[in-house]
């Protein structure tokens, strides 16, 4: 069936089914006007296909489909969406508004948001959910208009997204490449990168007092580009995985409130925890001389070496392995300053302190306690009235 009204309405008031399973029914609306569903869309039968054209608007309510959704028009979306039968796609060509919670499933099919997502009013709390095994995009702003209450993800196939605001959490649960602002700090919202992690861009999470985990590997999207990640959570950040490993990151800066903990960074520039940190492993900044800081107190979780070239290196708290039992070391090898701003395993001692050959190192804490050697291979300024070496 197809339904041209030029710039007249097109409205369905009552539900709309296939006749028959066996039979792929297709619908296609093409109105300049406003293209109305008042009831579901293949509940009872499911359409071989739904079309709107790119002229007028439509509002839909619950939708399925064997094949393609393609609303090429402005969509007002609240229900369920599914195209998972067979594994059709799903189009919101221009921009979508959602007047309820909205689920999309389309199996192995893909998901493309082209315009900005918002949901209809601020007082209405509108979570979106796409479930999609091929590649879900988000084309320009979810939520910049109104947030939404959560965006989430499902583990298969890949996700794009570019700037994100809801007042809960932001989840992606597969593979995803982000591009912008990720902010859930309205409603202290968690924010989640379950898989790896691609920047097309410079990314900054806002999440208030909710967490910020990233499970897998996070790395920038190409050699020639200068990607910066900040993250500011007064809850707990956590990188599961190498951050810069593959492809380095330009920064890499957490904020003052909340803690983090950091397995392996590379970057050109400064890695910056302005948090509470637990380290483990190497933190790389030496092909731009960042600087290195651990603004607070940091705990060894493993053996952790620093390289910062002719940056410098700065722990303002104190350092202490994570238990007594283990002994973990610290290497600091650069050729600027190296500063200790308090004690360096007073509460756990360390396996072993040591700096490279160039630089300065300035122990101004008053107490180093290792197991076994401390090496300062560079001028050394015992900074404290008193120091235990």
């Amino acid at each position: 069936v197809t339904v041209s009204s030029g710039n007249g309405n097109a409205t369905f008031a009552g539900t709309v089914d296939a006749d028959a399973a066996a039979n792929n029914r297709t619908l296609a609306v093409n109105s300049a006007g406003l293209t109305t569903f008042g009831a579901d869309v293949g509940a009872n039968q499911r359409l071989g296909s739904l079309t709107t054209d790119a002229a007028g608007t439509t509002t839909a309510k619950s939708v399925t489909t064997s094949g393609d959704i393609s609303f090429n028009d402005d969509v007002t979306l609240n229900g369920t969406y599914d195209s998972s039968a067979a594994n059709g796609n799903f189009l919101a060509g221009k921009s979508a508004t959602l007047a309820g919670n909205v689920t999309v499933n389309s199996g192995v099919g893909n998901a493309t948001f082209n315009g900005p997502v918002d949901a209809d009013a601020a007082a209405n709390n509108r979570t979106l959910a796409v479930n999609s095994g091929g590649t879900t995009t988000f084309g320009a702003a979810v939520g910049g208009n109104q947030l939404l209450a959560s965006l989430t993800t499902d583990a298969p196939g890949t996700t794009s997204a570019k700037d994100v605001t809801t007042s809960g959490n932001i989840s992606f649960n597969d593979d995803v490449t982000l591009n912008g602002t990720y902010h859930s700090a309205a409603g202290n919202g968690n924010f989640l990168a379950a898989k790896t992690t691609t920047l097309a861009g410079n990314v900054t999470v806002t999440t208030g007092n909710g967490n910020a985990a990233f499970g897998g590997i996070v790395n920038a999207d190409s050699a020639a580009n200068n990607r910066s990640l900040t993250v500011n959570s007064a809850g707990a950040t956590t990188f599961g995985a190498a951050v810069g490993g593959s492809q380095r990151l330009d920064t890499l800066t957490t904020d003052g409130p909340g803690t983090t903990s950091a397995r392996d960074v590379t970057t050109r520039g400064n890695i910056s925890f302005n948090v509470d940190v637990t380290l483990n492993g190497a933190y790389d900044s030496t092909a731009g001389n960042g600087n290195f800081l651990a603004a607070k107190t940091t705990t060894l979780a493993g053996d952790t070496t620093i390289n910062s070239g002719s940056g410098n290196a700065m722990f303002t708290g104190a350092v202490d392995a994570d238990a007594a039992a283990n002994n973990r070391t610290l290497n600091d090898n650069n050729s600027g300053a190296t500063t200790f701003g308090a004690n360096v395993g007073a509460a756990r001692a360390l396996g072993s302190l040591t700096t490279d050959a160039t630089g300065t190192t300035a122990l101004n804490g008053g107490v180093v306690t290792t197991s076994g050697a401390q090496s300062f291979g560079d001028d050394v300024t015992l900074g404290a009235a008193a120091t235990a070496l």
